[in-house]
């Protein structure tokens, strides 16, 4: 389902995690793309460059990321490919 500006939805879950997240995106070819995670003070705190396939692609997120609250996005290119999602991370 394509909202907003013309760009892609993707799904996150559990949300909040504990620190292991699954990302469901759908695309409409096979091509690279970039993963951030990004805190609230703007700051890229990890990155991965990921290769999708046409269809549905479930990623799986394991980072060591802390606490709190944070922006996942994908672009490509260095535009914007899909929506930006909010992600919590609590561990306890």
């Amino acid at each position: 389902s394509i909202h907003g500006e013309g760009l892609h939805e993707f799904d996150i879950f559990p949300n909040p995690s504990k620190g292991i997240v699954n990302i469901n995106l759908n695309s409409s070819e096979a091509k690279s793309i970039d993963l951030s995670v990004i805190n609230i003070a703007g700051q890229i705190v990890y990155t991965e460059q990921l290769f999708l396939v046409g269809g549905d692609n479930t990623i799986l997120l394991n980072s060591s990321l802390k606490d709190g609250c944070y922006f996942v996005n994908f672009s490509r290119d260095s535009q914007p490919a899909y929506s930006t999602k909010k992600l919590i991370i609590q561990k306890e």
